[in-house]
């Protein structure tokens, strides 16, 4: 019992002898500094469980409220949440309510849907808590399910929160990272008057995701074919820096179909700890060029199984400086195209802050872009 610290944590003047006093009427005995606590009082095992004792036997409305105090107010800034913030107020701006969720779930359930080991909880508080999840994914259609079963059927959530991975053995802890998941389903507008009351689609859920990384200046994104428990058709993995930092895509039937959800439902999920490491923190702003660039309408037949990330990586490498921009905008199958093969049509754009590009110039690029790609990925101009 240090009767000085006590004072101090409470803001009051009392002695040594009135604190004696007050703790032996529930039956605390003081012995100079030292307090015997009774065994059926095992909450006390400090010297502020002592001073909440005295306070509250003493009477808090006994103690004066303090005109100043020697706590600094002064706090370090925490600049992922400030991150965290962000992006929470990036997607409301965009009609996306926000939902929290609890972190203790089902483990049965959860290992049963994502194939993967949940990290358990010793002592939980029934099968429905028993271990920390995975993923926001089946907590989002959780919302997304209690919401359709009393008739919200067009919604638009979101959840920023902790996930745990098991690290594979009970002797360590579990991998957290915190993760922000988007759901979307139902009607595009709600079903106003005047809309054209059509459903959200896989370009919904993408247009969230790309204006989250917008804010960001998150770029150099790569989208590539995806599959995984929860996302199959429609689906694709967020890369980042060769380092993968999501998904997104229209949940699968069958799961959809475990929390009685009839319209389609699209997600993503994206590592935020991912994202606050990869995004680009300091911004510069340039002088708009003031020469003009020069565009130009490349078609190439290639291998179905051949992702358009893998060409637009090519590309970006082979284009050199001049090469601003390169965008995919058709993918054809069908008549003067083999089976097995699809024709990707892309949009280049080269520039120079130095001067009015000349069409040799333009010509030696691409020519050097066809080369690379065809020796690279045997595409051909079609």
């Amino acid at each position: 019992m240090r009767s000085e610290k006590i004072n101090i944590l409470l803001g009051t003047r009392l002695t040594a002898g009135e604190m004696r006093a007050i703790l032996e009427k529930i039956e605390l005995k003081v012995d100079g500094q030292q307090v015997t606590v009774p065994t059926f009082r095992p909450d006390i095992t400090r010297t502020a469980d002592v001073a909440e004792e005295i306070a509250r036997l003493y009477g808090l409305d006994n103690i004066d409220a303090a005109e100043v105090t020697s706590v600094p107010y002064i706090r370090n800034r925490n600049y992922f949440d400030e991150f965290l913030d962000e992006v929470r107020e990036a997607l409301v701006g965009m009609g996306i309510q926000e939902t929290v969720t609890n972190s203790m779930v089902s483990s049965e359930f959860y290992r049963q849907i994502t194939g993967e080991e949940i990290y358990p909880i010793m002592n939980p508080v029934s099968a429905d808590m028993s271990g920390m999840r995975n993923t926001l994914i089946l907590s989002g259609l959780g919302v997304l399910q209690w919401n359709v079963n009393r008739q919200q059927r067009d919604l638009k959530i979101f959840e920023i929160n902790r996930i745990f991975l098991h690290p594979g053995n009970l002797q360590t802890l579990p991998r957290e990272e915190t993760h922000l998941g988007i759901f979307l389903t139902g009607r595009r507008n709600n079903g106003l008057w005047g809309s054209d009351k059509q459903l959200v689609d896989f370009y919904d859920i993408k247009g969230v995701f790309e204006s989250v990384c917008d804010k960001f200046s998150l770029d150099n994104i790569e989208l590539i074919s995806y599959d995984n428990f929860a996302v199959g058709f429609e689906a694709v993995e967020i890369r980042a820096k060769n380092k993968r930092i999501g998904f997104l895509g229209r949940i699968k039937e069958p799961l959809q179909q475990k929390f009685n959800i009839e319209t389609a439902v699209y997600a993503a999920e994206l590592n935020l700890n991912a994202v606050y490491d990869l995004r680009r923190k300091e911004k510069k702003y340039q002088v708009i060029p003031r020469f003009p660039y020069v565009e130009r309408d490349i078609a190439l037949v290639l291998d179905e199984q051949i992702p358009a990330a893998d060409i637009l990586r090519t590309f970006r490498e082979a284009g050199g400086k001049l090469l601003r921009e390169v965008t995919v905008f058709d993918i054809y199958h069908g008549n003067q195209v083999a089976e097995g093969k699809k024709s990707l049509a892309l949009r280049l754009r080269f520039l120079s802050e130095e001067r009015t590009l000349v069409e040799e110039e333009v010509n030696q690029a691409v020519e050097a872009i066809l080369k690379k790609v065809a020796k690279t990925h045997q595409a051909v101009l079609r």
